[in-house]
């Protein structure tokens, strides 16, 4: 009988103490804050901003006369008019080819009234003159550091990246990187940067076609693998071809015997607004029904706009796509000259003397964004069709609503656009510290 209740009060004690132990434990995780639990990872992660994101300067590349990547005199005032409008908003970083070359520049700066101090010249032979393609990319991590990623040129996929003109381009961005004092991080995968676009939440877009182009040898996957890592992103989106204009002038003419004039990137036609927001070029279908190339635009957006129709972020949830104007197309005729490099490399289709028509590469996509300002382009002037100008109008207003914060600024660069080019391209934003 005294066993029997020792044990059934042993028993009743293991059960109180259990109790009591339970109660102490619920307790003490209540008082005791989550972050002390688990140990915040301290890991640095580096990604490639969003373009609307604080910028503490953009690279740019003279086109004067003394500069052998396209130089004239008329690009010489479009880039002086772009650095004019980009001061009073961010500093401007300018490759120049030559201490001479930066003299004439410093007197061109002063000529037209701007800031000095907003403008820095730096000395690098042969600066190519489409900066974002084979320049600066600059990464940035979580804790506010930044780095520079080294992708591979080999101007558009027509050299070999060991050839020696392909390397001396591809130096433009660890030269940068050690004027800034930044890390390098290696990636083996070639390309421009004119063919990328972000979100700066972990989406990225690119056109296919141009990237396969560009690495020949590796499948979809493994280019996509590769520029998730190098770039420090989470999701892809591969779309089409864009407009007929954008198309590679290597691969021929089209119909009417003329030539494309573009690298097929995708800032010609399809832009990141925000994080959620999609700016994607449209042909209307009264435009697809009045030419052949028309037509072919027309169903090459449209089909880009069912895969972002049907495209998420990085948290699942689908993106707002606004359309913008395609301008009015604008076509030049030139002679082709078998001594220029260009016309050799490009328009291989045809031989000395042949007369060449070739679509300019207008676009109202091919902006940058930056401190404050979008800067675009603007196509109207006194003698050209008042659609034109409609055009023009609609695209600036389209843009306000898309970047309310920032000023619109509208240039004339179809000398830009002639090249393969725009603003965009001839463009590098480099981000803020911290």
């Amino acid at each position: 009988m005294f066993l029997h209740s020792v044990n059934q009060f042993d028993m009743k004690f293991n059960y109180l103490m259990f109790f009591i132990t339970l109660h102490l434990a619920l307790i003490i995780s209540f008082l005791i804050p989550a972050t002390s639990l688990a140990q915040p990872s301290t890991e640095e992660h580096f990604s490639y901003p969003a373009e609307w994101e604080k910028q503490e300067a953009v690279w740019l590349s003279w086109r004067g006369r003394s500069n052998n990547q396209g130089g004239s005199e008329s690009k010489a005032i479009l880039i002086v008019n772009m650095i004019k409008e980009l001061t009073p908003y961010v500093k401007v970083n300018l490759f120049v080819d030559t201490d001479s070359t930066k003299n004439d520049v410093l007197k061109r700066l002063r000529e037209n009234g701007i800031d000095e101090n907003k403008v820095e010249l730096v000395v690098f032979p042969n600066p190519y003159g489409n900066v974002r393609d084979p320049g600066p990319v600059f990464l940035k991590s979580n804790k506010g550091n930044r780095a520079i990623l080294d992708v591979k040129w080999n101007l558009y996929g027509a050299l070999d990246t060991s050839h020696r003109n392909a390397k001396r381009i591809d130096t433009m961005d660890v030269f940068v990187a050690r004027k800034l004092n930044l890390p390098v991080r290696k990636t083996f995968i070639s390309g421009e940067g004119g063919n990328r676009e972000f979100n700066g939440k972990g989406v990225m877009m690119a056109v296919e076609s141009s990237e396969l182009s560009r690495n020949k040898g590796l499948s979809r996957n493994e280019i996509e693998k590769e520029l998730l890592r190098a770039f420090g992103q989470k999701k892809m989106i591969w779309l089409g071809k864009g407009p007929i204009s954008d198309d590679e002038t290597k691969n021929g003419k089209l119909p009417g015997d003329i030539y494309p004039n573009g690298p097929t990137h995708i800032d010609g036609f399809c832009r990141f607004a925000s994080a959620n927001t999609i700016l994607l070029a449209q042909v209307t279908k009264e435009e697809a029904a009045k030419d052949t190339l028309n037509k072919m635009s027309y169903e090459r957006l449209e089909s880009n706009f069912r895969i972002l129709q049907n495209a998420t972020d990085q948290d699942g949830k689908r993106f707002t796509i606004i359309r913008m104007p395609v301008p009015e197309t604008i076509i030049r005729t030139g002679i082709f000259d078998s001594s220029l490099n260009r016309h050799r490399m490009f328009f291989f289709h045809s031989k000395h003397g042949d007369t060449l028509r070739y679509m300019v590469n207008t676009s109202y996509l091919n902006f940058l964004i930056t401190n404050g300002a979008v800067l675009t382009a603007s196509y109207w002037k006194p003698g050209r069709p008042e659609i034109m100008k409609q055009k023009d109008k609609q695209a600036k207003e389209i843009l306000q609503k898309a970047f309310p914060g920032r000023k619109i600024i509208q240039i004339n660069v179809e000398n830009l656009n002639e090249g393969g080019g725009g603003i965009h391209c001839a463009t590098q934003q480099q981000p803020a510290r911290g």
